[in-house]
Parts: structure tokens; C-alpha cells; sequence
């Protein structure tokens, strides 16, 4: 079990096309985070045709898929309107404590997925919206403390100059 108190974040990215499948977004966090949650908001119609399938990628070394794992994955079968949106919690806050910003931290049940610096998060779509579909990509984590072993393992700072 993780216990995570920190400082809750969401990085929200540029515009993305949903109709067509591959990686479109990719994180590379410089300190140790904790994901939360995951989704898209439409900002036009997410025509999804049959159905959408899109995924939250951890790649352990950045730039490389060698040892690339899912995370987690979602089909939508209903279309999305715009200003809409979908996300997908990856803890369970039923046991939580009130971190120092005032936010709710899972403390039990399912842990936040934690990425290291020289990591990266990619979202995925592979199963592409039908004829329409553009949204934006949000990830919510927390920053962990860029100190111990996930900052250090791969992380050198160098002297001001």
C-alpha cells in the first residue's frame, strides 16, 4: 500500500484527434508522481461509431517501449458531447486522508500508479472514434518529493553556476 500526501496536480494537454489510433499525448514528469485519474474532455462531438477504446501506457524507460505496460484502458460505446467528458479513477479514495493542500489522498485500497522520473505515461487510442472526435487528454497525479530513491535512482542535479 502506498500512502501518498502531496500536492494534487493535473496536467491538461493540447488538442488531440480521436480518430485516428497511436500514442498522441506523452508525460515525462521530472519528480516522482502518483496518478490518480485519467479521461478526456470533448470540445466537439466524440463521434465513437461502434465504440472507443483508449489506454494510459507506462513506458519504464522514456523514449522506449521496451517493457511498456498498460495501466489501465477504457471502451466508450455511447458518443460524447462537447464540454463533456470521461475519466477513469485509478484509486480508491473509501480510505483516504486529507493531504497538505487540503485534497483527499487515497491511504488504502487501490494505490495510485507511481511514475519515476526517466518514465512516461502515454495515452493510447486503439480503438479510433468514428468520424468525428477531438478532445483533450487530462492526467491527475500527485507530486511526491523529489528526494529518496524514485528521484535519485535517475535523477542528478548539478550545482548552480
Amino acid at each position: 500500500m502506498t500512502t501518498s500526501l502531496g500536492v494534487r496536480d493535473v496536467v491538461h494537454t493540447a488538442q488531440v484527434d480521436l480518430t485516428s489510433t497511436g500514442d498522441t499525448i506523452v508525460l515525462t514528469p521530472g519528480v516522482p508522481i502518483d496518478v490518480l485519474r485519467w479521461g478526456i474532455v470533448a470540445d466537439a462531438l466524440i463521434d465513437v461509431g461502434a465504440g472507443m477504446t483508449v489506454s494510459l501506457d507506462h513506458r519504464v524507460t522514456a523514449g522506449s517501449d521496451t517493457g511498456r505496460v498498460e495501466i489501465d484502458s477504457f471502451s466508450q460505446t455511447t458518443d460524447i458531447a462537447a464540454g463533456a467528458g470521461v475519466s477513469r479513477r485509478l484509486t480508491d479514495e473509501a480510505a483516504a486522508t486529507t493531504a497538505v493542500d487540503g485534497s483527499t489522498v487515497n491511504t488504502g485500497g487501490t494505490s495510485p500508479y507511481e511514475v519515476d522520473p526517466g518514465e512516461q505515461l502515454v495515452f493510447d487510442v486503439d480503438d479510433a472514434a468514428d468520424t468525428a472526435g477531438t478532445g483533450y487528454v487530462f492526467i491527475e497525479y500527485l507530486v511526491k518529493p523529489a528526494q529518496g530513491t524514485r528521484y535519485t535512482t535517475t535523477m542528478t542535479e548539478t550545482a548552480v553556476t
